[in-house]
């Protein structure tokens, strides 16, 4: 088995960038990602 860690602020910028205006909100704490989208999305 591979183990791949990925920095969680490398993956907030990167998701940010993909998914533009549909965030409402994107934040890192304790290691995780925590990404808020609106329903009809």
């Amino acid at each position: 088995m591979t183990v791949y860690a990925v920095n969680p602020h490398t993956l907030k910028t990167q998701v940010d960038a993909a998914l533009g205006n549909l965030i409402k909100s994107s934040v890192v704490a304790l290691d995780e990602l925590t990404v808020v989208v609106d329903a009809a999305n």
